[in-house]
């Protein structure tokens, strides 16, 4: 069986949304618009934590908002796993 790696053009193209370039210092409607593009990214790739309906939008968002968002059953942890060492990923 052999498996391809996709490329990272494929990739790109794979997403809903690709973020614009932006000209000069950020700002708020710039900064928003660039965080709508990644949350609608994330939640596109297809996975089955937290049972799969919002793709990987917990990987953009604060946990507390995912968890407004998509709360765990009751008396559950949210299904979010934090990585060992923050900032070595």
């Amino acid at each position: 069986m052999t498996t391809t790696v996709p490329t990272s053009t494929e990739i790109i193209a794979a997403f809903p949304d690709i973020p614009r370039p932006h000209d000069g210092p950020p700002t708020y409607l710039s900064l928003k618009e660039l965080r709508d593009t990644l949350k609608a990214n994330a939640a596109s790739v297809e996975t089955t934590l937290g049972g799969g309906s919002h793709g990987h939008l917990g990987a953009i968002l604060p946990f507390d908002v995912y968890d407004a968002i998509t709360p765990p059953p009751a008396g559950q942890p949210h299904s979010w796993i934090d990585p060992p060492f923050p900032g070595a990923m």
